[in-house]
């Protein structure tokens, strides 16, 4: 490391002061013309080797320039060497190394160069190290020769100095005595200033605590107080202004200013402040009351915390500020900020003072704040005083108009207060009863077993008037509305009396008491067990009436029905059948030769016949449709379904379980005719075309129906009166429904439309509404005639016909029918009938002794109807093919029929050649083709 007094290492000129003397040699000191000598150094060497290379030879190639190295480093330093080390490995390269440029240079050649670089350097570093230590040695000998010289200035200017100090120290004596006077002075006119100041201060301070000690004995309330303290320090100390400010608990814990005094113009509603951590929180009264310690601004216009207010502090002229905390219970209420119009105007001892101003105002506060909790807790005393001098009056009153028995028994079941009821109930004054026991005041009937009185007497041991007292004088626990009966009287006239019993436990001064509350409700129990007959009595009689209403109920639908069924048998077995066989006589009369020319008279007649037949049909279903009576409810419904669309465009989906089929039969009647008029009223005032039968499977002994649609619903709960004109109509249906113990729930639906319940018992009168033998059939044959027994082969058949022919058996119970169905046939070629049966037993008998190949089958017949008869002959003759015939056009009998066995079931009404051409498909024939005209 060079030190002060070295050259610089790349030899140039030396700084002022660094070290350089007249010692140093001219070369050096001319040192910014040490790269052109080194150049000239390097220029010569390489000249003098190219000069002497024929005598020295190509071998040593830098012989001519260690020395050019070793001078060019002597005269211009470190710097000068190693350039010279460079200009030298340059000129060799390219002018005495084969070939010339780095590029091709032999490895040997490598290696010379940097031997002669590195031996350069290292000329060079030598040079310069020896070069410093001769300049080193020639300063330390300059400096020696300084120090000499400097060594003798300074002890001349010592002794200078000694005498100059000698004469100074003199003259200062004399101005030290001077100014220790002049100081003496000064702080004494100081001192006095100060301790007037202080005694000023500490004046006004008193006089400050002093009136506000005083303003807390006049003070009314806490804010007074606070606004006379204000008021007083404003003006005995002289500040610009003093507030007091509370610190609320709120969320934003905003300090509320609650008494001022001085120059304000409003500066308090500017303020906004708040004692938590934030910008408009760290003002002095914010931080006193966050920490608890004074907290002051001793130049409003400079210090950054006071930024949020300065503006509206110096319009008003404020200069400082200081805010000491007011603590109560360990924390900080709030805070007393006081202003003043000179900066830095608070000293400590003011500080101090104002704690103590601080300290009282908080004590005040406290004892204002006792002595207001004190006053109203006096006026909560009075009030609640008064309260109960009023509740104990009033239970006084209550304790002694009570219609009730009240007596106070102490542990001894002895009387120890009791009110007027009970001495009424007595006989005898209040005094008389104080002393005595419960039973000697109701008169015990049990007194005299026991000469001691109540609670001896054998009774006494299962009194529950006395076990109710002790258990609540012992356990503690009362009784509420606990019958006792308790005999009084004479024994001669000792009746029994019940009370109504309630206990509590008292205390009174401190010994147990029970409070024994009775109420006589002899009276009233004898009244409800009169009543509880009376009930018993009416309700067997209203279930009497009951029973007979539901037997009439059940009887009169009976009877509706025998008589609809008797209209409508009317209607089927004589109508239908006299204009069924008219039909088949006209159309019999219509193939004759002779008739053509009345065929469209004939044809019109015929046409008559039917429509008539197609009316008497109708008619006798909607009287008493046959499928309900045959085939059950659910068939019923079914068929009520497609005739509602057929005749009035309504689409009924019927949804009926089999299980409803087990409801009684007058209750089965009762139910259809009350889904045909719900359904009616769906046409009627619903608006759609379309509704819902939903018969539910059984469930706790109930069947539920349910009829309901999508349209318009109730807007109005269902009429609980008949409406006018009568009719089966929803309050019939309703009490028809109550006599079988049913019921009818109507609304609407979830989704809107009506929607009404048909509840029912599966349990009923189980007899059928139409008794066998309870109407005589009508006569098969014309009008007062008996009808024909079963004819055999022989008897009215035609002559033998061909072997072809198919062989017919016709079974109906209807003698005009059978013949106009006989005539029909007979005419047809290739069919015979064989035989006729005028019941199922006769055509199951004539099947199996005439063997025909087809049997003509009415499904309605006596003693054995068709169906049953179309089993056997299916089952004992699978050969012969039965074909259905009946007179209702519902799909459930046709299907019956076919499930019998039946190859098919056709309508009486009818084309009879529908008839011929079912009995040809039966046997796989041809139908016969008609005769040709004559």
């Amino acid at each position: 490391m060079s030190q002060p007094g070295d050259p610089p290492l790349h030899g140039g000129p030396a700084r002022p002061g660094a070290g350089t003397s007249d010692a140093e040699p001219p070369a050096r000191a001319r040192g910014r013309w040490w790269p052109v000598a080194t150049a000239g150094i390097v220029a010569f060497a390489a000249v003098f080797r190219l000069t002497a290379l024929h005598a020295i030879g190509s071998r040593n190639v830098y012989l001519t320039f260690f020395p050019a190295v070793v001078l060019a480093a002597l005269y211009g330093g470190l710097w000068a060497g190693l350039l010279a080390t460079a200009l030298c490995a340059l000129a060799a390269d390219y002018f005495l190394i084969d070939p010339p440029g780095f590029g091709g240079m032999p490895l040997a050649d490598w290696i010379g160069m940097g031997v002669f670089l590195i031996a350069g350097a290292m000329i060079a570093g030598v040079t310069e190290a020896m070069h410093r230590a001769r300049v080193r040695a020639r300063a330390a000998a300059i400096e020696a020769r300084h120090a000499v010289r400097a060594a003798r200035q300074e002890e001349a200017l010592r002794t200078l100095n000694a005498e100059l100090a000698a004469a100074n120290t003199r003259l200062t004596s004399h101005v030290a005595g001077l100014h220790e006077a002049n100081e003496r002075v000064l702080a004494a006119n100081r001192e006095a200033a100060k301790a007037g100041a202080e005694l000023q201060r500490v004046n006004r301070a008193l006089k400050a605590l002093s009136d506000s000690n005083q303003a807390l004995t006049r003070a009314a309330g806490e804010t007074e107080y606070l606004q006379e303290v204000c008021r007083i320090v404003q003006r005995d100390c002289g500040y610009a202004m003093i507030w007091i400010g509370h610190a609320a608990d709120d969320p934003a814990r905003s300090v509320q200013p609650v008494a001022q005094a001085g120059f304000d113009e409003g500066y308090l509603q500017t303020l906004n402040l708040t004692w938590a951590d934030t910008e408009r929180g760290r003002g002095p009264t914010g931080t006193a009351i966050r920490t608890g310690r004074p907290a002051g601004c001793r130049n409003l216009r400079t210090d950054p915390a006071f930024a949020p207010w300065r503006e509206e502090a110096c319009r008003r002229g404020f200069g400082s500020s200081l805010a000491v905390p007011v603590i109560a219970g360990g924390r900080a209420i709030g805070a007393i900020t006081v202003y003043s119009c000179e900066p830095g105007a608070f000293s400590t001892d003011e500080e101090g003072l104002l704690g103590e101003l601080a300290g009282d105002v908080s004590s005040g506060i406290t004892a204002l704040r006792l002595r207001a909790a004190h006053a109203a807790d006096e006026q909560a005393l009075r009030a609640e005083r008064d309260a109960v001098r009023d509740r104990e009056e009033e239970l006084n009153a209550i304790y002694e108009n009570a219609p009730l028995i009240m007596l106070l028994v102490d542990g001894d079941h002895r009387i120890q207060k009791a009110n007027r009821q009970a001495v009424a109930a007595a006989g005898a004054g209040a005094g008389g009863l104080l002393g005595r026991r419960a039973g000697e005041a109701l008169h015990c009937a049990h007194l005299r077993d026991d000469p001691r009185g109540c609670g001896f007497g054998p009774a006494c041991a299962h009194c529950s008037l006395r076990h109710a007292v002790t258990a609540t004088i012992d356990s503690g626990r009362g009784h509420q509305q606990l019958e006792v009966a308790m005999m009084s009287g004479p024994a001669e006239a000792a009746r029994t009396n019940t009370y109504l019993l309630s206990t509590r436990r008292l205390n009174v001064r401190g010994a147990p008491r029970a409070l024994v509350t009775m109420q006589d409700i002899t009276s009233r129990k004898q009244a409800e067990e009169a009543l509880q007959r009376a009930r018993a009595e009416l309700e067997l009689r209203v279930a009497d009436r009951t029973a007979r209403l539901r037997a009439l109920a059940s009887e009169l639908t009976l009877t509706e029905e025998r008589e609809r069924r008797r209209i409508a048998q009317v209607l089927h077995d004589d109508l239908q059948q006299l204009l069924v066989g008219a039909r088949l006589r006209l159309e019999a009369v219509r193939g004759r030769t002779e008739a053509r020319p009345l065929a469209d008279d004939l044809e019109r007649i015929e046409r008559l016949l039917g429509e008539s037949g197609d009316v008497a049909r109708d008619l006798s279903h909607e009287l008493s449709p046959t499928v309900l009576h045959e085939h059950g409810l659910a068939a019923g419904l079914r068929w009520l379904g497609r005739w509602m669309l057929e005749r009035h465009g309504l689409d009924v989906q019927v949804d009926a379980a089999d299980a409803a089929e087990a409801l009684a039969p007058d209750v089965k009647v009762l139910v259809y005719q009350a889904v045909r008029e719900l359904l009616f009223n769906v046409v009627k005032h619903a608006g759609v075309r379309a509704a819902r039968v939903t018969v539910a499977p059984p469930a706790g002994g109930l069947v539920e129906v349910v009829v309901s649609d999508a349209g318009k619903g109730f807007a109005a709960p269902a009429p609980a009166e008949p409406a006018p004109g009568g009719g089966f109509g929803l309050f019939s249906i309703r009490e028809r429904l109550a006599l079988f113990g049913g019921r009818l729930e109507t609304g609407n639906g979830a989704n809107g439309g009506s929607r009404c319940r048909l509840i029912l018992p599966l349990a009923g009168r189980a007899r059928d509404p139409m008794p066998p033998g309870s109407l005589p059939r009508p006569a098969a044959g014309p009008r007062g005639q008996p009808a024909p027994r079963a004819e055999t082969r022989g008897a009215h058949r035609p002559a033998a016909p061909p072997r072809e022919s198919i062989r017919v058996l016709l079974a109906d119970d209807h003698n005009i029918l059978r013949d106009g169905l006989a005539v029909v046939l007979n005419t047809q070629p290739g069919i015979e009938v064989v035989g006729f049966a005028a019941d199922g037993e006769e055509a199951v008998a004539l099947a199996a002794s005439l063997q025909p190949q087809v049997v003509v089958m009415d499904v309605s017949m006596p003693r054995l109807d068709g169906i049953a008869a179309t089993r056997q002959i299916a089952a004992a003759c699978p050969q012969i093919k039965v074909i259905g015939l009946t007179m209702h056009a519902d799909e459930d009998s046709r299907e019956a029929m076919r499930a019998a066995g039946a190859v098919e079931c056709l309508v009486k009404t009818g084309p009879t050649e529908d008839l011929v051409a079912a009995i040809c498909a039966a046997t796989g024939t041809a139908p016969p083709r008609p005769p040709a005209a004559a």
